[in-house]
């Protein structure tokens, strides 16, 4: 893979982690293929079933942080409902990563 990703880990609201992966994969994955990212993986933490980790990955012309910009500020994330921010207890992390072994 060329490009980046990112290592997010979020911590879900009690009782709400169903409910928020089929807005993952029914409404944001969607969203951000419209604007170049892919989904590289999402799970579960198999000993603590509220942290969901996933890795959506960027690998267009624009850099990281423009990418995130304009998906951010684009209607397709605007539609999402309800707002990914309400089955979020906690973000433990958002890390972009670069491909190892480059220079």
């Amino acid at each position: 893979m060329t490009g980046n990703a990112q290592l997010r880990i979020y911590r879900i609201k009690p009782g709400r982690m169903a409910e928020f992966q089929q807005v993952l994969h029914r409404q944001i994955v969607p969203a951000r293929a419209a604007h170049g990212f892919t989904l590289l993986g999402a799970w579960v933490d198999r000993d603590d079933p509220d942290r969901f980790v996933w890795i959506p990955a960027y690998a267009g012309e624009l850099d990281w942080d423009e990418a995130e910009r304009r998906y951010y500020a684009s209607p397709e994330r605007a539609a999402i409902s309800p707002p990914p921010g309400e089955f979020l207890a906690e973000i433990i992390a958002t890390d972009v990563l670069v491909p190892a072994g480059t220079e």
